[in-house]
């Protein structure tokens, strides 16, 4: 009997904040169901048994009287019924590809969170070994340009693509994951496609990485954010009003508790969901304003801070924030505000 193994594909949803006019979040929704039935698989051979010898004597000599030391036989790591791969213990490859920075942390990082939640979700407790692809293994994990192309899916936003291994995995469960991606976001994507590989379908526990599409940038329930100047002086000149801004957000009495963003700052632009970049230059011809950018990364939200005064910084980070989380953009936070409101806001 053949197992045809479904594959499911995951989808970003994208809140771009306004340029200069006030704007609603969209949220770019991925494909509904996304059912896509693979070819079958051949169901994996089992090993060839190894025939035991049975001892013989030497031409004309006696029959030997010691009975030889049996071989011990090693006992397997037991099993759980419910594992479709039939071992614990799986080697794992990531596809040589040039054109992509090393993945085996961040595929380890994924990795070690199932090897700690998968007896909870999947239901079987399972440990991985990276393994160079040249080596035997059954899930690899390829890297590729965005949109991942999914069987016969293939969307502008599919960033991941796993066949869902309910009954027997496929002799390698082949993971194909979207490239040029922020280091927690190419994170939630692993850990999303490899719980399809342990079984799990889209809106099975955890739903935070298992809920079909993903949110990036400033969607996501902990956004990183990235601070960056000419120089650290310049930097630290507006980080006081830009954690105003933030912390304006966090405690949003109009928002839910889990509506709330969680902003967290980190120290490199690839591992940022939201750069924000104090520079001279890059919104307006004679400064003095701010505006989105193009981020370096895809999923990733860009602010520019051109030539601002320190005590507007807090202002204009609010107000591009604003039509992403509020409902109701306040009338302070909005493009008619006076210059002394932009100076004394403060949440």
């Amino acid at each position: 009997m053949r197992d045809v193994h479904a594959r499911r594909c995951v989808a970003l949803v994208l809140c771009l904040a306004a340029l200069v006019a006030l704007a609603g979040c969209s949220a770019v929704l991925g494909p509904e169901g996304g059912d896509d039935p693979s070819p079958s698989a051949t169901p994996t051979p089992t090993e060839a048994a190894t025939a035991t010898s049975v001892p013989t004597t030497t031409h004309g000599s006696q029959p030997a009287a010691a009975t030889p030391a049996p071989t011990a036989t090693p006992t397997p790591a037991p099993v759980d019924s419910a594992n479709p791969f039939g071992n614990r213990t799986l080697a794992v490859a990531i596809a040589p590809d040039d054109r992509t920075p090393d993945r085996r942390a961040v595929v380890r990082r994924a990795l070690d969170y199932w090897e700690g939640n998968a007896a909870e979700h999947a239901g079987y407790p399972v440990e991985f070994v990276l393994v160079d692809a040249s080596a035997s293994h059954r899930i690899e994990f390829a890297f590729e340009s965005a949109p991942v192309t999914c069987g016969t899916i293939s969307t502008d936003r599919t960033i991941g693509c796993a066949p869902v291994n309910e009954r027997r995995a496929p002799p390698v469960s082949q993971v194909t994951v979207a490239a040029n991606q922020t280091d927690a976001y190419t994170h939630e994507i692993l850990v999303h496609e490899l719980g399809h590989v342990l079984g799990l379908d889209h809106d099975d526990e955890p739903r935070r990485y298992m809920r079909e599409t993903l949110p990036s940038g400033l969607g996501r329930d902990t956004v990183d954010v990235y601070l960056t100047g000419p120089d650290d002086t310049a930097v630290a000149r507006v980080r006081s009003e830009v954690e105003t801004a933030l912390s304006y957000f966090e405690s949003h009495p109009s928002l839910a508790a889990d509506e709330r963003p969680t902003f967290e700052f980190v120290t490199t632009r690839e591992a940022a969901d939201f750069a924000i970049d104090v520079r001279d230059g890059g919104c307006f011809d004679d400064g003095g304003g701010s505006c989105t950018g193009e981020p370096a990364y895809r999923g990733q939200q860009q602010l520019v801070l051109d030539s601002l005064d320190t005590e507007v910084v807090a202002w204009h980070v609010a107000y591009h924030l604003a039509p992403v989380y509020l409902a109701d953009v306040p009338e302070d936070l909005s493009g008619d505000a006076s210059r002394s409101e932009r100076t004394y806001w403060d949440g």
